[in-house]
Order: structure tokens, then C-alpha cells, then sequence
């Protein structure tokens, strides 16, 4: 399938497409942090670093009906950054933090993309590697901290 294809085929979000993003995108990530979150309460600097996107702010889903463009992942994503915040408030000793690394050249994006996949991890990276005592439980849009999401 080519990608054209592959992002119709999103873009029109059966209810098994929707499920599976769904699936992926939240559950996924919330079924790894919990399997390996006896692992991290051993360390004395543990890190969560949830992949987000700007599509799950809450700002972007509109008020008074579901979101009409990739629906189902605007709401997964919107969900991660909620349960981000969760975890923060839940393992205090932990820095869970969200990051959307911004509109990468992938090919999910077909290549289109703003920003390459090496500049996409950086913030990733950058907030695996913050010092003890740093930000817990905020979104951040490459390096940069958002207050609201």
C-alpha cells in the first residue's frame, strides 16, 4: 500500500481502525509503563517519556463533538497526556513526562514531514537525561515546556 493510500485509509477511521489506534497508541503505552514500572522503582532516577502529539491537546478536540479528523488518535493521544500526569502524581520519585516531537520526514508522514526523525527524538532524549529534581508530569513540544495541554 502505498502512503497516499495507507493515510485515506486513516484519515477515513473504521471502527477497526479506530479500535486498533486506540489500542496501540494508549493502551500500549500504558501496558509497557506498567510492566516495567517495578523495574523503574529500583532506580534512583527513573524516567517515563510518553510520545504525545499536538493533535491530543485539548485545544485541538472541539468541544461539543468528537474530533473529525483522526479522531481516534487526537483521543489516544489526549489520553496519554492525562495518564502522563497520572503517573507523575502517582510515583512522585519518578519524572514522567509527554513529548511530541513535532511533524517528522517518516514514512508514516510519507516523508513530509517538518522536522527529521533525529531532530524529532531530541526532546525525547533530552528529557530522559534531565538532572534529578527536574519537571514532572508536563507536555513538552520538542524542548519546549507547555503549561497547558
Amino acid at each position: 500500500m502505498q502512503p497516499e493510500e495507507a493515510w485515506k485509509e486513516i484519515e477515513t477511521q473504521s471502527f477497526e481502525l479506530a479500535e486498533q489506534c486506540i489500542k496501540t497508541n494508549y493502551y500500549g503505552v500504558r501496558g509497557m509503563v506498567e510492566t516495567l514500572t517495578p523495574l523503574l522503582q529500583l532506580s534512583d532516577s527513573a524516567r517515563i517519556i510518553n510520545v504525545t502529539s499536538k493533535l491530543g491537546l485539548l485545544k485541538n478536540i472541539p468541544n461539543a463533538r468528537w474530533p473529525t479528523q483522526l479522531s481516534a488518535y487526537s483521543v489516544a493521544k489526549a489520553a496519554v497526556n492525562a495518564y502522563t500526569r497520572i503517573l507523575a502524581k502517582r510515583y512522585p520519585n519518578f519524572h514522567a513526562n509527554c513529548v511530541s516531537p513535532g511533524y517528522c520526514k517518516t514514512d508514516l508522514s510519507s516523508n513530509t514531514g517538518h522536522f527529521t526523525a533525529a531532530e524529532g527524538a531530541e526532546g525525547a532524549v533530552r528529557l530522559a537525561l534531565l538532572p534529578d529534581g527536574g519537571p514532572s508530569g508536563f507536555y513538552f513540544y520538542q524542548n519546549e515546556m507547555l503549561t497547558y495541554f
